[in-house]
Parts: structure tokens; C-alpha cells; sequence
């Protein structure tokens, strides 16, 4: 999504981020339960430049406790800085979490997570 989209979007109660990861970790927990959301976006891309490899889920929960993944950005598959959905997924709590990464000479990565109506 462009800078554009996210100034319109952090309106929504249901974003997050960006979340940065050096390693393997979780991002910050969105509670949905005030907005119902059954729309999840999630955009990954390198600090500076892009990162040489990398796996980031943006998962959901029912409980807060146990998490199912939603939507997967997976390096190869998806472009640094591609956004990806998915639709018809109830949830009541949204996060990022990133399963692996390899940096090169990327400082870090950012994930942003939105979860829509």
C-alpha cells in the first residue's frame, strides 16, 4: 500500500505498525473486538533496501491466546513492499509475526497489519 493508503487507513481502530523485526518474533496484538474485521491486509518490506529473505504471517485470533495464520508474505512469492489479502476471515485479534529473516543489507523489515470491516 502506498503512504497514501496507510494516512487514510490510520483511521481504522484495526492497524498496526509498522512492526520491525531483526529476527523471528511477534508483533503487537490488534484488538478487533470493538470493529468486527473480516478483511486482513498485510505489507512487508526492508528498512533502506530489501532484505534477502523472509516469511511474515499476519495471523488471527479468537481468545488472544491461540493464534491461526491468516495471510502469508513470503519473499520469491511476494515483492518487497507488495501488500497481500485475505478475505472472509472472522477474527477478534490481529498481529504480524515473522517466522524468519535473513537481512543482507536491509536494517531491519517493517510488517504493517490492517484488519477491515
Amino acid at each position: 500500500m502506498s503512504a497514501e493508503t496507510w494516512e487514510v487507513l490510520a483511521g481504522v481502530d484495526n492497524l498496526a505498525g509498522p512492526d520491525s523485526f531483526t529476527a523471528a518474533g511477534n508483533g503487537a496484538t490488534i484488538d478487533c473486538t470493538d470493529q468486527a474485521v473480516s478483511k486482513v491486509a498485510l505489507q512487508v518490506s526492508g528498512d533502506a533496501v530489501a532484505a534477502t529473505a523472509w516469511s511474515v504471517l499476519a495471523e488471527g485470533s479468537l481468545d488472544g491466546a491461540t493464534w491461526t495464520s491468516i495471510v502469508t508474505h513470503i519473499n520469491g512469492s511476494q515483492a518487497n513492499g507488495e501488500t497481500v489479502w485475505a478475505v472472509d476471515k472472522a477474527i477478534r485479534y490481529l498481529r504480524s509475526r515473522c517466522v524468519s529473516v535473513t537481512l543482507g543489507a536491509a536494517a531491519s523489515i517493517k510488517a504493517r497489519v490492517v484488519g477491515l470491516p
